[in-house]
């Protein structure tokens, strides 16, 4: 879905700044992208490379956010993305002064297996139609049996000497060992650099090599494109995140202001959980329903919770009642609307419990809530909830 029509959805006090900030900084010609590519095959010594890196989302960050609890605040993970002041260390210098060498024993490791390879420079790449991605793959590869494609290199730097099968036994390293052979994670970061590098720039294929010194070691492996990885789980959280989290920030920033890079609540929701969510609770809804109308009873059981709904005092005046004074939440049981597709208007109701209250007062609009959700181990935080209530996307469900 375009990211001008999701900011409709966006409160109308902020929507002109960021879509100001998208039709000048992000929704550029294809012209413009391709000169973009072109001044920047320098990298990270081009001026221009870095300050376009800063307006998207890269494929160097795609893991730390596809990997990212979306349930969780964002401050201090957009605060670090846009602000942060790191250089380099010895480990990345290391891998840009040990490029070109790797690309040349990348060569010649191929050419053993009869593969000819050419290795070509290249710069910021910007995807042709969701030009908030962006991508810096370490060259373009022709190859003499494959076609054309990427190369994304690792030069490993350890402290003592320690070879990849030996590597491979840490739970942090980035590749396992499977049958006996090296492979790359597919839960790791660089998994997901991988994948977004071959999307963004719209190649078949990547070879990602890992290169270490101590001992002499290169392993090679080829990925291929996987559409529907990329459709289905990648591109929706990326574009949720940029449009909720970062874009916000970009357009109108509040970092060093009060009160600070402003957080979304829960900025995505997968829709594969959401499903699974919705079947649980239409089945528990039914059992009631049924319960409900085949065993009417007084309001004397304590064991079964359709009767104790019979014999209370009709809805409506409760609801009526309550308005006088001011409506709690914490501690009640609710359900509350979200829109899983915003260009189809399919939206799901999602039964929880307010368990706390973390900011402002119960019942304010500046009160920030921990919610548990049904079927959830992991509490959101919501600071909307109250406003949602009004609106009527929010309803208790204990009345």
């Amino acid at each position: 879905m375009p990211l001008r029509l999701l900011l409709m959805y966006l409160p109308q006090r902020l929507k002109n700044f960021r879509m100001i900030f998208l039709d000048t900084h992000i929704n550029l010609s294809a012209d413009q992208c391709k000169q973009i590519t072109l001044s920047t095959v320098q990298q990270s010594q081009s001026g221009l490379w870095h300050s376009e890196r800063h307006k998207r989302i890269t494929a160097s960050n795609f893991g730390s956010i596809i990997r990212r609890n979306p349930s969780l605040p964002i401050n201090k993970f957009v605060r670090n993305l846009l602000y942060s002041q790191f250089k380099g260390n010895r480990h990345t210098r290391n891998g840009i002064l040990q490029e070109d060498t790797t690309i040349e024993e990348y060569k010649l490791k191929k050419a053993e297996d009869n593969e000819n390879i050419y290795v070509n420079k290249t710069g910021l790449v910007i995807h042709p139609t969701n030009k908030f991605l962006a991508a810096s793959p370490d060259g373009i590869v022709t190859s003499s049996t494959d076609g054309t494609g990427l190369i994304e290199i690792k030069n490993l730097l350890h402290s003592k000497p320690i070879n990849l099968f030996e590597a491979a036994n840490s739970n942090n390293f980035c590749l396992i060992t499977i049958n006996g052979n090296l492979k790359l994670k597919e839960n790791h970061p660089y998994f997901f650099q991988c994948h977004g590098l071959l999307n963004v720039c719209h190649k078949p294929w990547i070879d990602f090599v890992v290169r270490t010194l101590n001992p002499y070691q290169m392993f090679i492996q080829r990925i291929y494109r996987d559409v529907d990885l990329w459709e289905n789980t990648l591109l929706p959280k990326l574009k949720a995140f940029f449009t909720k989290a970062l874009l916000p920030e970009l357009a109108s920033p509040r970092e060093g202001k009060s009160p600070g890079i402003r957080e979304p609540g829960i900025w995505f929701v997968d829709s594969k959980t959401s499903i699974k969510r919705k079947r649980k609770i239409t089945s528990a809804s039914t059992n009631r329903r049924k319960t409900k109308k085949q065993n009417p009873r007084p309001d004397t059981s304590s064991d079964s919770e359709t009767a104790n709904t019979q014999a209370k005092e009709p809805a409506q005046n409760r609801l009526t009642r309550g308005r006088q004074k001011q409506t709690k939440f914490v501690g009640r049981s609710i359900k509350q609307q979200w829109i899983i597709d915003e260009d189809a208007n399919h939206k799901e109701w999602y039964k929880g419990t307010v368990v706390s209250l973390l900011k402002g007062t119960d019942g304010k609009l500046n009160a920030v809530y921990e919610v548990l959700f049904d079927g959830d181990d992991d509490v959101y935080e919501i600071d909307h909830l109250v406003a949602d209530y009004h609106s009527g996307s929010v309803q208790f469900c204990d009345l």
